[in-house]
């Protein structure tokens, strides 16, 4: 079963001194500005073919979203 790369966007709005806050404050409400979010949109970026295709951060232990995939990870999908 093939992977892809999708990125999901969301819009909030929040209350900050400065920008420095801002991100502190986005990153700590983020999942409940993308809860409270009239689903903003997604995009997908193409099939990911291999493990290093995957971004920065991510690694091959993942387990991603989709239907049949409760118990596996990336690896599992991905060559090296």
């Amino acid at each position: 079963m093939p992977i892809y790369r999708v990125e999901v966007r969301s819009i909030g709005y929040l209350l900050a001194d400065d920008l420095e806050q801002a991100i502190r404050q986005a990153q700590h409400y983020g999942s409940d500005i993308v809860n409270d979010d009239v689903f903003s949109g997604a995009e997908v970026d193409g099939e990911v073919k291999r493990l290093s295709d995957l971004e920065e951060g991510w690694d091959g232990d993942c387990i991603p979203y989709g239907d049949g995939v409760k118990d596996r990870v990336l690896r599992d999908f991905l060559p090296d």
